[in-house]
């Protein structure tokens, strides 16, 4: 027999032990509520076929849908998502006045934004489902270009492309050549087109036109501009197709330059002597200068400066070319170089007293004799105005000495009729 104090032992200890199962249950539902938010439901009602499934990457990283706000002033252990059918929505947990709870949840996605809640999850869900049958996306709003408005026809927006784009693209020479080129051709023939208007047929056509028949240099360059245009237009929006893709483009064949010979060179000289381009001449011959960088041109010290039209970026680079013996007489005394002709003046009159030669040789024997004389080949694509490369152009700083040095030896092979030059006058 158990005596009372006996009893009063197992009684309390039953009741501990009531009191530890209670605490268990109790931390249970709790930890159990908490994973059946944080995780998703498994099991849910089956989704109609016609209600917009969750199918894209960002459900798949479980992305959440209500507002950076709200889920910031949310506590963190209700910040959950969970599923729906085949919605994956966002659901919390709020208490409500009368110390109950309720549970939303909600929808943002695709032009959809479905609500809904209930005392329980089921529940809740229940009616989000019920809302999701009768739910209709609202079209997203159009976002406006960041450039405002833009025109859409070929010329119209080709100038706006010109103005706005081309000119930050291309150096100032080859932004007024392709405005010449895209008024006299481009702008005629397609007018005020639409893009998707244009066919291939169309850009055939111009590139067979009379107007350039045998101009093979120029129907190249027009195939350039307009595949810079369509693809800008492509960019935005207005086309779908290049209509280019199935053009026969005209390749040109590119004639190299002719060397004047020693007594070609001795001729010139007197038969330029005292005329208006004797100067930009003797400058071309001297320097392998480009005509259009005899007007940049300036003495500085032993060197002639100009600039370099060459140049594949916007950034002005300067070249230095030494004063050979054979220039020497031609400088002003003053310094300052005299104006140089009008180049179509200069092309045509150097046509007439140098027959069978173009302008453009006068550079092509410069090069031709420093390859004679021996001139290193990073000093002669300096004179030039020609690249080393990328990575020699950005860690090559020649010396002043050094390209003297090498300009020197062009005193030997560029000698003729010295008694031919005129001498300096003040």
């Amino acid at each position: 027999m158990l005596n009372e104090n006996d009893l009063q032992t197992l009684e309390n200890a039953a009741v501990d032990i009531l009191r530890v199962v209670e605490r268990y249950r109790i931390g249970e539902e709790v930890a159990q509520e908490n994973r059946n938010l944080f995780y998703f439901v498994k099991q849910s009602p089956t989704m109609p076929a016609d209600l917009p499934p969750g199918n894209s990457e960002e459900e798949k990283e479980g992305i959440v849908k209500f507002t950076d706000k709200e889920i910031k002033s949310m506590p963190i252990t209700l910040q959950k998502i969970m599923r729906v059918g085949k919605f994956r929505v966002h659901v919390r947990k709020r208490k409500t006045a009368d110390n109950k709870f309720t549970y939303e949840l909600r929808y943002r996605k695709d032009g959809y934004n479905i609500e809904a809640c209930g005392k329980t999850k089921e529940i809740a869900k229940a009616n989000f489902l019920e809302k999701a049958r009768t739910a209709t996306p609202k079209k997203k709003k159009e976002k406006k270009d960041s450039l405002s408005c833009f025109p859409t026809t070929f010329t119209a927006f080709s100038m706006y492309y010109f103005e706005r784009f081309r000119t930050r693209k291309v150096t100032p020479q080859t932004y007024e050549k392709d405005l010449v080129r895209f008024n006299k051709y481009l702008a005629p023939f397609f007018g005020e087109m639409n893009f998707e208007d244009i066919t291939p047929t169309h850009c055939q056509n111009l590139l067979d036109s009379d107007t350039l028949q045998d101009k093979s240099r120029t129907c190249e360059d027009l195939y350039g501009l307009m595949s810079v245009i369509f693809k800008a237009a492509a960019a935005h929006g207005l086309m779908t197709k290049n209509p280019l893709d199935l053009v026969i483009k005209v390749k040109h064949v590119r004639t190299h330059g002719k060397a004047l010979t020693n007594d070609e060179i001795s001729k010139m000289i007197r038969d330029l002597s005292g005329s208006t381009i004797e100067f930009s001449c003797m400058l071309m011959l001297c320097t392998g200068a480009r005509p259009n960088e005899l007007e940049t041109a300036r003495i500085d010290g032993k060197f002639i400066v100009m600039k370099n039209s060459k140049r594949k970026t916007r950034e002005i680079e300067y070249k230095k070319i030494p004063i050979i013996d054979l220039l020497r007489p031609y400088l002003p005394a003053g310094g300052d170089i005299p104006k140089i002709p009008l180049r179509n003046n200069l092309e045509r009159n150097f046509a007439k007293t140098v027959p069978n030669h173009k302008l453009y040789d006068l550079r092509t024997t410069f090069n031709t004799k420093c390859e004679e004389a021996g001139v290193a080949n990073t000093a002669r694509m300096k004179f030039m105005g020609h690249s080393l490369g990328t990575l020699r152009d950005t860690y090559t700083d020649l010396s002043d000495e050094y390209l003297l040095r090498e300009g020197a030896k062009l005193n030997g092979e560029m000698k003729f009729c010295p008694t031919l030059a005129p001498k300096n006058k003040d």
